[in-house]
C-alpha cells in the first residue's frame, strides 16, 4: 500500500507517497487509495490541497500557483531529470560503450 503523511512540510508541500507494507501506517499518515492517480501530485510539487477521511486521502487538489512561488523564491533548488530521461541517458551510454 501507499501511504502520505496527513501534514505538509514548512513549504507547504505534502513529502512523496511511501511504500507501507504494515497491516495500518503508522500514526500521521493516510493510505492513498490504488486508484488515485498522482500525476497531477507529481506535477504540483507536493503542492496540493489533501481531502482525508478515515485515514483515507479521499482526494486532492492541485496548487500549481503555490508551486511556482515556491520555485520562484527557490531558484536554486530544482528537480532532478525524470526517470525516463535518466533511463534513456544511461541505455545510450550503455549502447554507446557496447558500440551498438
Amino acid at each position: 500500500m501507499r501511504i502520505i503523511s496527513v501534514s505538509a512540510n514548512p513549504s507547504g508541500a505534502y513529502p512523496p507517497p511511501q511504500s507501507w507494507d504494515g497491516a495500518l501506517p503508522p500514526g500521521g499518515y493516510a493510505v492513498i487509495p490504488d486508484t488515485l492517480d498522482l500525476a497531477a501530485f507529481y506535477a504540483a510539487g507536493g503542492f496540493v490541497s489533501m481531502a482525508f477521511a478515515d485515514g483515507r486521502v479521499m482526494s486532492f487538489t492541485a496548487d500549481s500557483a503555490a508551486f511556482e512561488r515556491w520555485k520562484a523564491a527557490n531558484p536554486a533548488l530544482t528537480a532532478p531529470p525524470a526517470l525516463e530521461d535518466r533511463m534513456a541517458a544511461a541505455e545510450a551510454a550503455i549502447t554507446a560503450l557496447m558500440g551498438v
